[in-house]
């Protein structure tokens, strides 16, 4: 059997190279990074001073430099400080602050930047109605965001039932996750996301043609559960996904 391997490279390490200015380009190496996240065609860093750097394809303004042009550098995103999670979707990217809230920039055609709008932004953008979110998650066209309680939102593309509110109509703003209280990660990716429970188990939704929601089924409109234990699971993913395993 094929070993599946990991698409979200977490990094805990400091390189070398001098402190750029904030906001600006950065031909240096980064130092102090604590997490990475890989969009479709752009990549950002959370450092450990709780700021953002994006580098890739940025014509969507993914890369939160206030301007909707590409780099080949990291660039650091604007207006974003205190950041303790990012998530990085095919065209956007999403970051919760210390102070649970969440902030969203890049393509807006689904309405996954949250903000009750369709506009695309440069510059990271408030979503509303969330003061509590410790983590984001994004997939290919939708966002959602682990908060305090354990309840999850979503928003954004929901062709597939992605967003898990029961059913497959988009959403420009935040809709909460049906039956979901004990959530304790989250992670997305294309068209369904995955949840980690307190309890060990885990709940599915969306749409995934290869059987990564854990079975065969198309479509899940509600979270579906699943329990790992003693196995392995597979939480997200890009073809390759993060594999969960509990103790035996």
């Amino acid at each position: 059997m094929k070993r599946i391997g990991v698409a979200l490279v977490m990094v805990l390490a400091t390189f070398t190279g001098s402190a750029p200015p904030g906001g600006a380009a950065s031909p240096d190496p980064l130092y102090d990074v604590a997490s990475i996240a890989a969009g479709g065609n752009h990549t950002c860093a959370l450092l450990l001073t709780g700021s953002v750097r994006c580098w890739g394809l940025g014509n969507d303004g993914q890369l939160g430099s206030g301007a909707a042009a590409s780099s080949s550098v990291p660039m650091g995103v604007v207006g974003l400080p205190g950041v303790v999670s990012v998530a990085a979707g095919s065209y956007h990217t999403c970051a919760a602050t210390n102070l649970g809230r969440v902030r969203c920039w890049g393509s807006n055609y689904w309405g996954q930047l949250g903000n009750g709008t369709t506009a695309n932004s440069a510059t990271p953008v408030a979503v509303p109605g969330i003061t509590n979110a410790v983590a984001v998650s994004a997939g290919a066209n939708h966002s959602c965001a682990l908060l305090s309680t354990g309840a999850v939102r979503c928003w954004g593309a929901n062709t597939a039932g992605e967003l898990g509110n029961g059913s497959t109509t988009s959403s420009i703003t935040p809709t909460a996750v049906t039956a979901i209280s004990s959530a304790t990660s989250i992670s997305s990716y294309n068209n369904h996301t995955c949840v980690r429970l307190s309890g060990g188990g885990a709940a599915v939704l969306g749409r995934e043609p290869h059987g990564r929601l854990g079975r065969r089924d198309l479509r899940r409109l509600v979270p579906t559960g699943r329990s790992f234990r003693n196995h392995h699971g597979n939480i997200g993913g890009r073809r390759r996904v993060l594999q969960l395993r509990n103790p035996e």
